[in-house]
């Protein structure tokens, strides 16, 4: 017989607790793409909001 865990779904604690997967805004990578030149800014089309930067 297979046992299912639903007494680990009761409690909000428990289940937080037991979660396999945890994300929150401060694990993402913002990505900065740098290209050779000076003062280049050029838009990515595929990403809005992101950019090339030169250094």
């Amino acid at each position: 017989m297979i046992q299912r865990p639903r007494r680990l779904r009761k409690n909000p604690i428990i289940r937080e607790m037991v979660a396999e997967t945890r994300l929150n805004k401060d694990m993402f990578i913002y990505p900065y793409f740098i290209v050779p030149g000076k003062k280049v800014k050029h838009a990515i089309d595929a990403m809005p909001g992101i950019n090339h930067f030169s250094v």
